[in-house]
């Protein structure tokens, strides 16, 4: 009687949450425990009821890496769960059906995952949410928590042999050795938590793994948070629309040079290069985009990475990898003497920093807002402060240098090219506020909860994820289109499904397209968005 006085308590307070925040939405077949009267001829703009929230979730999650530094991701593990935690409480869970757990290591997160499988009450909903808790390298560091390392486990695991085979002297045998006994261990590791996740699937629980699909590990759904593809993919896009490279011709071609980190990781490089290549491909092979250095042309194709990969990442090592390949330490007595330079993917924020310090220490000059005018700092800063909308023109082609040199020629050379980046760094906000980068772009962290939390009231009322993910996602688009909120940056985007298969086991895949911001989108995508505050940007 207690417990069944205390379900309809329960669920009074979600229904009563959901109409005061405006949520209700429905679905057309349930299928849960508690059937709910449809109305007849319902309209599909009408508002209609979600399940309402049952049992317990527990997050997993790996630690926040330590970093004194201010170039880091905006990103974190941290920010994530504050964001689940947030929207779980919007669908009607109470914080004390809802428990995270931080592991600095992918063994401490077994674990706690063992403890959590052997606690678990019996016949009450359960949902795991599992972020597998991969130590990351320097690379990965730059470009934030949420980056997949499976690829990268899988096929150093094969190659472990190769890399201790390679070794010269006692001291680099030392090192490989140390590689190949982390690679082996992690492996070992991701077994183990295979193994767990059968176990916990074996007692109704439900699993929903966060980060790309791992071998041998079969969730009972996958939400994908960001690859390096993904990344490459979407600094490619960027410049393919900035640089309005559909309407560009051989005869005046788009000049772009593409700047991969790669470090000792050469799968990451690979990937994100893949991803940039998918974009530009097309464009490099129809001669309508060129290289400035020659390291990409008509006859690259996606297996050319390395042509383009930086292994030194630091500022000395960027502004080296400049000067050479633009030549750049040659002497020039005026900036227009400077090589054709429209556009520079550079891999992530830290990078665009140097490529941007190494560019103006070369003599390139202006920026960004150069060719877009009405992009000034004051309109920004009433933009920040809600005083004026900022409108931002469309790219136009930047023109050609005169081959013949005219004292009173009016035509003008715009030196300073669209820089790409990623992570939004709250250090590189100056650089995007005042032109000098174009863009950066980073992980829809509220739209990636939101898709989560739907999929755990999915689960715990054994429903089918992908329903009520898509009517969450509509019921929002409802809300904002009532309160005339048009603004592309602050809709949700509905979330993108797929089906990946593991050891023979169809399971379900959703993700989210990046966000992408420039100096006219920063408020609506960060500030509003409570991604950073005003006091970030430096306003």
């Amino acid at each position: 009687m207690r417990s069944s006085a205390l379900m309809r308590i329960t669920r009074q307070r979600a229904i009563a949450s959901m109409v005061s925040l405006g949520l209700l939405c429905s679905l057309s077949a349930c299928g849960n425990m508690n059937q709910q009267t449809q109305p007849e001829n319902t309209d599909s703009g009408d508002a209609q009821l979600l399940p309402p929230a049952q049992g317990n979730v527990q997050l997993f999650i790996p630690a926040d890496s330590f970093s004194l530094s201010t170039q880091t991701p905006i990103n974190t593990w941290s920010e994530l769960s504050s964001a689940i935690h947030s929207q779980l409480q919007t669908y009607g869970f109470s914080t004390k059906q809802i428990s995270t757990t931080k592991s600095d290591s992918l063994a401490k997160q077994i674990d706690a995952l063992t403890q959590a499988i052997d606690d678990a009450p019996e016949n009450t909903p359960q949902t795991f949410i599992i972020a597998p808790a991969l130590a990351n390298d320097n690379i990965r560091q730059q470009y934030g928590d949420y980056v997949s390392d499976s690829q990268m486990l899988a096929e150093s695991s094969e190659n472990s042999s190769k890399t201790a085979s390679r070794s010269s002297g006692d001291s680099e045998q030392h090192s490989d050795d140390d590689e190949v006994s982390a690679i082996e261990q992690n492996q070992q590791d991701l077994k183990s938590l295979a193994q767990l996740i059968d176990t916990a699937q074996a007692q109704h629980i439900r699993v929903i793994e966060l980060g790309s699909p791992m071998q041998a590990i079969t969730p009972d759904c996958v939400v994908d948070l960001v690859s390096a593809y993904q990344i490459g993919a979407a600094q490619a896009q960027e410049l393919v629309n900035k640089l309005d490279i559909t309407h560009a011709t051989p005869s005046n071609p788009i000049s772009i040079e593409v700047f991969i980190p790669s470090s000792n990781d050469a799968l990451f490089a690979r990937a994100m290069f893949n991803g940039v290549w998918s974009v530009l491909g097309q464009y490099y092979a129809s001669g309508v985009v060129v290289s400035p250095s020659g390291r990409l042309s008509q006859t690259s194709n996606e297996d050319s990475w390395s042509t383009v990969s930086v292994e030194e990442t630091t500022k000395d090592g960027i502004s080296t990898a400049i000067t050479e390949r633009l030549g750049l330490n040659h002497s020039r007595e005026h900036a227009s003497s400077l090589p054709k330079l429209d556009g520079v993917l550079s891999g992530n924020d830290a990078m665009a920093q140097y490529v941007i310090d190494a560019l103006k220490q070369a003599g390139y000059t202006g920026t960004s807002a150069t060719i877009n005018p009405n992009i000034s700092i004051g309109g920004i800063v009433k933009q920040l402060a809600g005083e004026a909308d900022l409108q931002r023109n469309a790219v136009p082609q930047p023109r050609r240098q005169s081959s013949t040199s005219s004292a009173d020629s009016k035509t003008q050379v715009l030196t300073w090219p669209i820089i790409t980046g990623y992570g939004a760094y709250t250090s590189n906000l100056a650089y995007i506020i005042d032109g000098s980068q174009w863009s950066t772009s980073l992980v829809n962290r509220n739209a990636v909860a939101q898709s989560i939390a739907g999929c755990v009231l999915a689960y715990n009322t054994n429903n089918k994820p992908k329903t009520v993910v898509r009517q969450i996602e509509k019921q929002v688009k409802q809300q904002q289109k009532a309160a005339k909120q048009h603004n592309d940056q602050q809709t949700i985007q509905s979330s993108a499904w797929d089906t990946v298969r593991i050891d023979q086991v169809s399971i379900p895949q959703v993700s989210q397209s990046l966000l992408a911001v420039s100096a006219s989108n920063l408020k609506s995508v960060l500030i509003d968005g409570q991604y950073i505050s005003p006091a970030d940007a430096g306003l």
